[in-house]
Order: C-alpha cells, then structure tokens, then sequence
C-alpha cells in the first residue's frame, strides 16, 4: 500500500482510545523509488516521469517527505527548496534553533527544517534535521548569525541536539567550497609499525582541478 498524505485528524481523534499523538514515519529513498514505480511515476523518459536519480537528489534537500521527493513537476521542486531556505533564513540564531529543537519556539516548529521520529521511549519524539541540505545551509546560516566566528558557533552549539550534526555539515561545506576555489594539500599516511614505515617516508603533494 502506498500512502502520500496523512489520515483526516478527525478521523483519528474518533477512533482513539487514549490521548496520543501520531507521527506518520518518514520514508526512506529506496522506499520512495518503489513508491514511484508502483503509482506509474517512474520512468527514464518522457513528460513529467521521476528516475530513481531525481528522487535520490530530492532526497538529500528534502529528507524523506513523499510529497516534495515525488513532485512531477521540477520548477515545483525547485519552488519547494526556495521556501525551505527561506524557512532556515528565519532562524535568527543557535538560541533560536535550539528552542525549535526542543520545542519550545515562540512560532511553529520548522517542520521543513526539523522532523520529528520515535525516540528510545517510544512515548516521546526527538528532533532531527530534515536533510543533508538543511544541516549544510543550516550550519552557514548560523555561522553568519555569529560574524563567521567558527569557534563561537561550536561552543554554543554544543549540547544542543544536532548540534554536533550541524557542525559536522558545517566542516564538510567549508572543505568543499576550499576544493571548489582550488587549493593544494598534502595527504600522509598514519603510520604503519607492521611494516616498518612511517608517513614521513610516503610524501605526496598534489593539486586537484576543480
């Protein structure tokens, strides 16, 4: 059975026994290529058809949400990712996100930014970053939020969950925008006492073209 939009709300609130709350599950990107394939989505060609690539590169800016991974039309889907910068520009500071994270905001949580999943205990949620997208515009947002101050904005996000998250995404965009520009570097390799040879025998310098 492939289902794309949650149940009526009234529906639920007839048929439950006990005060709850219930979270449709987020998708995975495998389940989502089925999902496609089996409503006649799919396709390698031809007007409005997805390939398992589109949903693939729709699920890294959009994490697992039917809805925007499935959209037929593109410039709806690039609509789509306009607004989510737009919803991680409205975050003003680490303090902010970390009132969203906990739920305590003082406006609706940023359900394009964070999503909520099952935590340990079942009976309660925690919070995560929707994508690798959001966790990498996320973290240069926020570096601006601080005068670029690298070393400020890891020490207030720690302890916050997705914290580390944000400051692994952050590592990651910083490394690629210095290959992007083009730069040189010098790998080493740790060293080997199995074999008897150390980094400083194995120097390699190269210069990729970017």
């Amino acid at each position: 059975m492939v289902v794309f939009t949650s149940p009526n709300v009234e529906w639920l609130r007839v048929v439950r026994k006990d005060d709850c709350t219930i979270y449709m599950p987020l998708w995975t990107c495998e389940e989502l290529q089925e999902a496609a394939s089996a409503v006649g989505l799919k396709g390698s060609s031809g007007v409005n058809c997805i390939t398992d690539d589109i949903i693939e590169e729709r699920f890294y800016s959009f994490g697992g949400v039917a809805r925007e991974c499935l959209l037929q039309e593109e410039a709806l889907a690039e609509f789509k990712k306009r607004d989510l910068n737009k919803e991680i520009e409205q975050i003003r500071d680490v303090e902010e996100f970390s009132h969203l994270v906990d739920g305590v905001g003082n406006r609706s949580a940023c359900h394009r930014v964070l999503h909520y999943v099952p935590g340990e205990d079942t009976r309660w949620v925690d919070t995560k970053l929707a994508s690798p997208f959001v966790g990498e515009n996320l973290a240069l947002h926020l570096l601006k939020s601080v005068k670029n101050d690298k070393k400020s904005l890891h020490t207030s996000l720690e302890g916050i969950p997705e914290g580390a998250s944000l400051c692994v995404r952050l590592f990651e965009a910083e490394t690629h925008e210095q290959l992007a520009r083009g730069c040189k570097f010098e790998p080493r390799l740790l060293r080997d006492t199995t074999a008897g040879r150390s980094d400083a025998q194995l120097p390699t310098r190269f210069s990729p073209s970017l």
